[in-house]
């Protein structure tokens, strides 16, 4: 028997999604670029609305996905800085940063570091 599945797949100029029940029936929902974009957008928060569903109430879900690089940029009136956070899969999330948030990043960053190091050199030692 069949188990509920879920897929995603390129069709024309859009994209489709495919479901499948446990009896083996599909039904799809075609999604535009423009669609498609906005429910990429939205991933991260369907994540972890559904982590907090499945977890208790007292527990506090914290959903990290790895970056392998960044980018940076300006936004075109060189008002914000702009970050792209890049995973292993190669999937891109966009943040654009005020000034004074890029300065608290600037400014806290040297201490994580030197956390993560500590960190790291407390485990080898040991």
């Amino acid at each position: 028997m069949p188990e509920e599945s879920i897929s995603f797949d390129e069709r024309g100029t859009g994209y489709v999604l495919i479901k499948t029940d446990e009896s083996g029936r599909t039904s799809e929902m075609e999604l535009s670029m423009d669609l498609t974009l906005s429910l990429c957008q939205s991933a991260q928060r369907m994540r972890r609305i559904v982590t907090e569903r499945l977890l208790s109430a007292t527990a506090n879900p914290v959903i990290v996905t790895p970056v392998s690089q960044i980018e940076l940029n300006v936004d075109a009136h060189a008002a914000e800085i702009q970050i792209s956070m890049i995973d292993d899969g190669g999937a891109k999330q966009w943040f654009a940063l005020p000034i004074d948030v890029a300065k608290l990043l600037v400014a806290a960053l040297p201490g994580w570091i030197a956390k993560v190091e500590a960190a790291q050199r407390d485990t080898m030692v040991q």
